[in-house]
């Protein structure tokens, strides 16, 4: 991850808040932290012990390799 253009990890922003009264938007959280990280519709088994992942979006090149 150190490698990634954003320099790895992840960022939060503090900045948003959901009161313990939005049920609606308690709702949308909990359904957002629930989602697997992955899609499995897009994991397909290349064999008994390999997968693929289908990517969105095509990877982006390294510098050393354009």
């Amino acid at each position: 991850m150190a490698r990634w253009e954003h320099g790895g990890g992840f960022s939060v922003d503090a900045s948003v808040r959901i009161e313990a009264t939005n049920c609606a938007g308690c709702e949308r959280l909990l359904q957002y932290c629930a989602r697997p990280p992955f899609a499995l519709a897009r994991l397909r088994e290349r064999g008994p012990e390999h997968l693929l992942y289908e990517r969105t979006k095509p990877r982006a090149k390294p510098a050393n390799l354009v």
